[in-house]
């Protein structure tokens, strides 16, 4: 019928597509090979060798205002791949988590421009909601979005990068921290009730993620992922998409 990978498992030649898993994957391992090894932009092999790994910290500047800086360490958990550069627009989408158990809170900076998405720095790790908010916070004001050309020798600072948060469950907590203790004022505003003007009746901070949402996102993703407009050296995030199936027989709802 077409269908390459289920033609790689049923007449395997190798062990690895021998035992794939019966679950049909949202993006086909024939895509998901592509996007580990070619690199969209260049058209060359994908480098995925972070550029360094390290943590945000803070610390009292001048006048006793806070600085958040990174630092370089070898078991970061904040990996990237790019600095910040000027004239560039960056976007961060952050999944929170408890900070307990099995889950993990993550978040990617996404360097976004014409018919291409980069992932240049990933975060992972287990984060209470407010531990989260405080990382999301220096990472936005560290890749600022339109940041002007150098004046003088020095950079005139741009706005911080649009935070995309997952308001779902403990996605409240963190954008309460963002918006009114960190005073962050990029985050995303989702219109629940259709088009309007009404900002303070209609919107609410944060994305929703449920039934009407869910699966336009994840195919959207996924026609990315065909079209080749996305590039991701991230390995942690590669490995989390192999890991995305269809949950029904009718591919209503997908998920790990």
């Amino acid at each position: 019928k077409g269908d390459l990978d289920l033609w790689n498992r049923e007449y395997p030649a190798t062990p690895q597509e021998a035992f794939q898993s019966s679950g049909r994957r949202l993006i086909p391992p024939s895509v998901m090979d592509r996007i580990d090894t070619v690199d969209p932009v260049t058209g060359g092999r994908l480098d995925s060798t972070p550029l360094g790994r390290g943590e945000y910290e803070q610390h009292m500047g001048k006048g006793g205002k806070a600085v958040a800086r990174w630092r370089p360490r070898q078991d970061g958990r904040v990996w990237r791949w790019e600095r910040p550069q000027l004239d560039a627009t960056y976007v961060i989408d952050a999944d929170p988590a408890s900070g307990v158990g099995h889950d993990f809170c993550g978040a990617h900076v996404l360097k976004v421009s014409y018919q291409m998405i980069d992932v240049v720095a990933s975060f992972r790790g287990k984060e209470r909601p407010h531990e989260f908010a405080a990382i999301l916070a220096m990472m936005g004001r560290h890749y600022r979005s339109d940041a002007a050309s150098p004046v003088g020798g020095k950079a005139v600072a741009g706005t911080p990068a649009l935070i995309v948060v997952e308001r779902n469950t403990f996605g409240e907590h963190v954008l309460y921290e963002l918006g009114e203790r960190l005073r962050y004022r990029r985050l995303y505003r989702h219109d629940d009730q259709g088009k309007s003007d009404n900002w303070r009746r209609r919107h609410r901070y944060g994305f929703p993620t449920s039934k009407t949402t869910k699966m336009p996102m994840l195919h959207h993703l996924v026609q990315v992922c065909y079209d080749d407009q996305v590039r991701i050296r991230c390995e942690r995030t590669r490995s989390e998409l192999r890991g995305v199936v269809f949950l029904d027989e009718f591919d209503e709802t997908a998920g790990a």
